[in-house]
């Protein structure tokens, strides 16, 4: 957006009903929502903290690492944080997460969303797998509401097959009728 633009949006705000502000505040925030990715994570295990390893409630908080609060299970004495075993444990820069996240979305490769997160390309397998492995036990135990559906052809190959072929095998190279024709001996 240009600057002039910029500057006639500002100066449209006071001329904006109490439900057109509330619904630019709401947008406004949820572009910013998906940016703390760790941080709405670590939200949701202080509402119910686990053990990973036992399955205890009974945690106390056991200091801070790497502005990650930490914890002590007083069942097995083991300390953990809110990513202890889970996908996303030991995973490192969560501020280019959704930036990554969002390259992902948009089916970037490795080495282009490597670049555009600024990390190397081992990192960028790694947030790969990592992310796929996370989502793969978030999927919904069944559909509803409005589905749609779209077809989507592969080829198929018959590479290594000998028989069942749907059509004739295709000859390649010389036919051992005519090779005689061409030998001078």
């Amino acid at each position: 957006m240009q600057s002039q633009q910029f500057q006639d949006l500002l100066n449209a705000i006071p001329l904006l009903t109490s439900q057109q502000r509330n619904t630019l505040i709401n947008a406004l925030s949820e572009q910013n929502s998906p940016s703390d990715i760790a941080k709405s994570i670590e939200d949701s295990f202080v509402r119910a903290p686990k053990c990973p390893h036992c399955g205890s409630e009974d945690l106390q908080r056991w200091g801070m690492r790497n502005q990650r609060q930490r914890f002590r299970c007083k069942s097995c004495r083991k300390t953990l944080n809110s990513f202890s075993k889970t996908p996303l444990a030991r995973l490192r820069h969560p501020e280019r997460w959704p930036q990554y996240l969002e390259g992902m979305t948009h089916s970037l490769t490795l080495r282009p969303a490597a670049k555009q997160c600024g990390v190397s390309l081992k990192t960028s397998f790694r947030w790969r797998h990592r992310f796929l492995q996370a989502i793969e036990h978030d999927q919904a135990p069944e559909l509803s509401g409005i589905t749609e559906l779209d077809e989507t052809f592969f080829r198929e190959s018959f590479k290594g097959q000998k028989k069942g072929l749907p059509r004739a095998a295709r000859k390649r190279g010389n036919d051992r009728q005519n090779v005689d024709k061409y030998r001078s001996w």
